[in-house]
């Protein structure tokens, strides 16, 4: 009995998104309807197990800022579950509901069913757990890692124009270069639309995310500060810290990667022999150059794209506004 679609892409987070309930249920079960209704229930039960364990996060969250005096550890440790719990759901919320997100799903299956010119690997390392925020992670960065593998591939058919042309001209004998460039438009196609649907889908949950996880880590700081200081506690926050960190640079480092990977292509088509093809060809490889000259990029909201200058360079100035912060607390 088949349980999910064959995509090396997503071998590892479909798997452990459906043992939790988050793989949507129109890609479980293909061939049983019955298994694929059973797990559908249970995809709802955990999302509204889900639901209540925030809301009741958040009434105890309210019932400690009521307190007098307020328990800053206390508030400290609620906000580092509930805030990164309060996105996971969001995302939860996005694959149950959107469509464009689970076509986003299905273009990667269906790109890996057809098959393609070149079949080249792209592997992820990932340690997996039960937890959902491990999993929705997982599916988080193999999505985002699909359009930079896609572009990887474009890539290498530009480079190699003149080689692939050959190649393709088995299948299609008359105007083998012009259909073989018109597949690389389609394909750069493909990809920008892809892209688009992420940043729509995702672009406001990635800045939630980025929010919480600079909150999470100021948060962690104060709880050294409200009790009394062992190695244990210092070891804690620090791991913690350092996890909220690596989260942020991973996804930073493959928005770069898809940033970098397309400005690349410009350059690709250019030292290929495109001045031996015909006025008609190089017409369209002119176009081509002109279309890549904006590069793709995912983005955070309405805050523009993602990459490690951004990345950085927001830090860098949240150290700095602390740093003006303690300057005039000493002051006073």
């Amino acid at each position: 009995m088949i349980i999910y679609p064959q995509c090396e892409n997503l071998r590892i987070a479909l798997k452990w998104c459906s043992m939790v309930g988050i793989l949507p249920s129109e890609f479980m079960f293909p061939e049983n309807k019955k298994m694929r209704s059973a797990y559908d229930v249970y995809s709802n039960i955990t999302l509204v197990y889900w639901a209540v364990f925030i809301v009741t996060a958040y009434i105890e969250l309210y019932l400690i800022l009521n307190e007098n005096p307020i328990k800053k550890d206390l508030m400290s440790l609620n906000l580092c579950i509930t805030l990164i719990y309060t996105v996971i759901f969001c995302r939860r919320l996005i694959t149950r509901i959107s469509p464009s997100f689970k076509k986003m799903i299905k273009t990667i299956i269906e790109d890996q069913m057809k098959g393609d010119l070149i079949d080249d690997e792209l592997f992820i390392n990932g340690i997996a757990g039960s937890n959902s925020v491990v999993v929705i992670d997982i599916l988080m960065i193999s999505l985002i890692l699909y359009p930079c593998r896609q572009l990887k591939k474009l890539d290498h058919l530009l480079r190699n124009f003149q080689d692939f042309r050959r190649k393709y001209q088995i299948l299609n004998a008359i105007e083998a270069a012009f259909l073989f460039f018109k597949h690389l438009i389609v394909r750069h196609e493909n990809i920008i639309q892809y892209v688009n649907i992420y940043n729509k889908n995702m672009g406001y949950p990635m800045m939630l995310d980025f929010i919480q996880s600079s909150i999470q880590i100021a948060t962690a700081v104060t709880q050294v500060s409200g009790n009394e200081i062992t190695l244990l506690l210092i070891a804690s926050v620090t791991m913690f810290s350092i996890s909220m960190l690596l989260r942020l640079c991973l996804y930073y480092y493959y928005a770069d990667e898809l940033l970098i990977l397309s400005q690349k292509l410009t350059h690709s088509i250019w030292e290929s022999n495109w001045p031996d093809e015909t006025p008609k060809i190089k017409f369209m490889i002119l176009i081509f150059i002109t279309r890549v000259q904006k590069p793709l990029a995912f983005t955070i909201g309405p805050f523009g794209a993602m990459s490690i200058q951004s990345f950085i360079s927001i830090y860098y100035q949240r150290l700095i506004n602390e740093h003006e912060d303690q300057q005039k607390l000493t002051l006073l």
